[in-house]
């Protein structure tokens, strides 16, 4: 996969990796120090320039830590939707326990696009990001077609019955 010019090529192949080897709770780990991070270092507004392709209006350029959070939050959403095996779920579900116990995933979507302007180079832009929540207690419930209504405020509650669910 080509490295996108908008993020850390270094971080962008350690993020690949673990995705690639379904390491659910390592990216969870990277999320919660990368969620911390982006509120500390948030990205700054900018006066579009339509000659070099941006837009007329300002625009949002998130910062380093913000578009890891977003790449972060899009690898563990795809990780997700790999766990189909039953073993493999209850393991994570047991793994999340022990270390982080993040159930809500919340981030910023950024997508980004470039322009090539003659005689100036290749620019690029970010999109207007989109909000993004969802709970992974709450797919695992969906993916393994689960009718329990669990406790909403404690995830390591949410996490001990859907433990119990899955037996």
């Amino acid at each position: 996969m080509k490295i996108p010019p908008q993020i850390n090529g270094g971080y962008w192949n350690q993020l690949q990796k673990m995705e690639s080897e379904g390491a659910l709770v390592g990216l969870l780990q990277e999320y919660k120090i990368y969620k911390e991070s982006s509120r500390k270092h948030r990205g700054a507004y900018i006066r579009g320039n339509p000659i070099l392709g941006a837009p007329m209006e300002d625009y949002y350029d998130p910062s380093e830590e913000e578009k890891r959070l977003s790449e972060l939050g899009q690898a563990i959403e795809r990780t997700l939707r790999t766990y189909n095996n039953p073993d493999k779920r209850k393991e994570a579900v047991k793994e999340i326990m022990r270390t982080s116990c993040i159930d809500l995933v919340e981030f910023t979507k950024y997508t980004f696009y470039h322009v090539d302007v003659v005689g100036s180079g290749r620019f690029i832009y970010p999109e207007k990001g989109v909000p993004t929540r969802f709970s992974i207690i709450d797919q695992m419930i969906a993916k393994l077609n689960l009718s329990i209504s669990l406790p909403q405020k404690n995830a390591s509650k949410r996490y001990a019955e859907l433990l119990k669910a899955m037996k």
